[in-house]
């Protein structure tokens, strides 16, 4: 711009290129929209905690039996957002009968964490278990 003033311009392709990749426009994703995952995870929670693949989070903290914290490399913008998870196979030997759920902790979601509990079901018996399997997502600004 010329004397200070703002110079606004637009630019219209109809793909991208990066060395042999090839995007369409129509498939290019707003990163800062709120429809998209802002985080997820997938760890081994039995043991040892370990991170088998991963975007934008940074550590798992076991906090007990059951219990973990989740920690995000970029924070949210806000505490508002959605979390929803998975877990599984929380005896030796991953027994079909037995079924783990996925609950958030009340004060849990911060906008650098969220802490949550895994539950197993089996029969008549609920317990909190350290599964094999746990799987996060995050939604929101």
């Amino acid at each position: 711009s010329l004397g200070g003033g703002v110079m606004a311009s637009n630019l219209t392709v109809d793909s991208i290129s990066k060395g042999a990749t090839t995007l369409n426009t129509d498939e290019i994703v707003d990163t800062n929209s709120n429809q998209i995952c802002k985080a997820w995870v997938n760890f081994n929670g039995n043991g040892t905690v370990a991170i088998r693949d991963s975007y934008n989070v940074s550590s798992i903290t076991d906090n007990g039996q059951g219990d973990f914290t989740v920690s995000y490399t970029n924070n949210m913008a806000n505490a508002s957002y959605s979390v929803t998870g998975t877990s599984g196979h929380a005896e030796t030997g991953h027994q079909t009968d037995s079924y783990c759920g996925f609950s958030t902790r009340y004060g849990g979601i911060s906008t650098s964490s969220v802490r949550f509990r895994t539950v197993r079901w089996r029969f008549a018996v609920q317990e909190f278990l350290d599964p094999y399997s746990v799987c996060l997502v995050v939604f929101g600004d």
